[in-house]
């Protein structure tokens, strides 16, 4: 009765392949690991869809076929799994693109006017109190972080906008919305600072290889690229994402490490047993 298979299915975007189970014994791990993920966020979904259906409901709101739909676009937006109806027939096919595509999808939704005036009222009042909250929470810990004396990013030109940074290490809390508040700045605004000089720069500036609007959506949209697709790119330029020269061999090893054994390697490379805590 309830529409809203696109936002539970058997298996994360970020889990389609499953080559890494099939490795002994770590395989294992990464199976429970998977599932476990898999189940909560499903879960999520279900709890979040029920809670606003039976409020609704109590409120006496008219449950409608639209009320269904937009109710479970929005607990698939709400918890990063966007549609990509519009775009592709399936996830593998759009997937082996983009990073995470539903995920993006799914910002893109939450950050567009347009999604919002399209919406059941009573939805669209659920996304905005959501919204809101997410805002107020958010500051409240970047609050809190600036006063215990962390650099804390208030320049929206600037890739560390919203993002706390204690040493060399970032953490941005805002769960991928911040990147394209990032994005639409510098093409509005006609600018962007640098993370590591702090200089700022004029886009379409004199000067030589001077940065245009299309360079930094280039960049933004390379970012964004699946692992695969973004070691060929850098293979034709000769260098990685930050600039320096490619090094295959630590490239190609990252392509077949997860993410998170990789950040954690490299974390306690830094910081010692530090780096441990700062994982968590």
């Amino acid at each position: 009765r309830v529409p809203f298979t696109n936002a539970v299915i058997s298996g994360e975007e970020s889990f389609i392949s499953k080559l890494p189970e099939k490795i002994p014994i770590f395989g294992r791990v990464v199976k429970f690991s998977n599932r476990g993920a898999s189940g909560f966020l499903n879960r999520l979904r279900a709890d979040f869809f029920d809670y606003v259906y039976y409020s609704a409901e109590k409120q006496g709101v008219p449950i409608t076929d639209k009320f269904l739909k937009d109710l479970g676009g929005l607990a698939g937006n709400a918890t990063g799994r966007g549609s990509l109806s519009q775009v592709s027939g399936s996830v593998q096919d759009f997937g082996g693109i983009l990073f995470s595509a539903k995920l993006q999808m799914s910002r893109i939704n939450l950050l567009n006017p347009v999604y919002y005036i399209k919406l059941d009222p009573f939805i669209r009042k659920e996304v905005l109190k959501t919204a809101f909250s997410s805002l107020g929470m958010g500051a409240g810990i970047l609050t809190l972080a600036y006063l215990s004396g962390s650099t804390v990013g208030i320049n929206p030109f600037s890739s560390d906008f919203g993002k706390i940074k204690i040493g060399n290490t970032r953490y941005d809390i805002w769960g991928g919305f911040q990147q394209y508040i990032v994005l639409l700045s510098r093409l509005v605004g006609g600018k962007f600072v640098s993370s590591t000089t702090g200089k700022e720069k004029e886009l379409g500036g004199k000067g030589y290889k001077a940065d245009t609007e299309l360079d930094v959506l280039e960049r933004f949209l390379e970012s964004k690229t699946a692992p695969h697709i973004n070691f060929v790119i850098q293979h034709f330029k000769g260098k990685g994402f930050d600039g320096k020269p490619l090094n295959y061999k630590k490239e190609i090893a990252s392509l077949f490490t997860p993410m998170l054994l990789e950040d954690t390697v490299d974390l306690i490379g830094e910081e010692g047993a530090k780096g441990l805590a700062m994982m968590m």
